[in-house]
């Protein structure tokens, strides 16, 4: 992936943000709402196989 990719480094951040969120209170994973993060992530992040066509279903 190019490091200077504008849409690599908003993802990035968007992650960042969203681990900062859901960790800031937590001192173990058992108390990180996952379903809640995984529900933000969705929301806030344009799906992985959208921008990566290197990703897609191969058939054999």
């Amino acid at each position: 992936m190019d490091r200077d990719d504008p849409l690599a480094k908003f993802r990035g951040e968007v992650q960042k943000a969203l681990l900062e969120e859901f960790t800031a209170d937590a001192s173990s994973i058992e108390e990180v709402d996952i379903d809640a993060a995984s529900s933000a992530a969705a929301r806030r992040l344009v799906p992985i196989n959208s921008i990566r066509n290197d990703l897609s279903v191969r058939k054999p």
